[in-house]
């Protein structure tokens, strides 16, 4: 997780995980409760090595929709259930790119254009 006064970034993979449902839910205590944050952006990285019941995925971005009336989220899946060991190298390059280039935007550091 990344965070500062106003904003958090959450990165979670799911591999053996079975509910990211569960894991999206805890930022909606959070931030109805604590109220950290003026925003949440939750990346969640679905891996080859995911295997829950499908509803556990739509579930979780349920929850994500039901919480945006409540807190500011913002939910950024990344399915990658059909890469393979081959794909590793790619599929890392291409997560940390896309994080990395959000970081960037939510701290006021993207190039602009």
């Amino acid at each position: 997780m990344l965070a500062n006064d106003h904003i958090l970034i959450a990165i979670e993979v799911e591999a053996g995980q079975t509910h990211p449902d569960t894991n999206t839910g805890k930022y909606w205590l959070l931030n109805v409760e604590y109220k950290l944050y003026k925003k949440t952006v939750s990346f969640r990285v679905y891996t080859p090595d995911f295997h829950s019941c499908p509803w556990r995925k739509k579930l979780a971005e349920f929850y994500v929709k039901k919480m945006s009336s409540e807190v500011p989220i913002e939910y950024v899946p990344m399915d990658y259930r059909n890469r393979t060991a081959a794909d590793y190298n790619a599929t890392l390059a291409e997560t940390k790119a896309k994080i990395e280039e959000r970081v960037k935007q939510e701290s006021g550091l993207a190039n602009p254009g």
